[in-house]
């Protein structure tokens, strides 16, 4: 199966192309390493972004908020529900 016909196939499935539902893949992975004490690198290394800027700038449009802003939303709920 070719590239663009893996991508059109892909794109009617879950309407987005292979890379675009990689990065948001690999952004849902970044959400589940929040809390474990990671800096944001080593997060953006581990899921596999190849800068820091780049996993923020995406981070940012997907979820409309910095890793910091997201991190402390999170931390702020931790500590309502305990």
């Amino acid at each position: 199966m070719s590239e663009r016909q893996l991508n059109r196939k892909l794109a009617a499935l879950v309407d987005y192309n292979f890379s675009e539902y990689l990065r948001k893949f690999r952004l849902r992975q970044a959400i589940n390493l929040f809390g474990k004490g990671l800096q944001v690198a080593e997060i953006g290394d581990q899921i596999g972004f190849s800068s820091t800027a780049y996993f923020g700038a995406y981070f940012k449009v997907e979820y409309s908020k910095t890793f910091r802003q997201f991190e402390l939303e999170l931390m702020n709920k931790n500590i309502e529900t305990v």
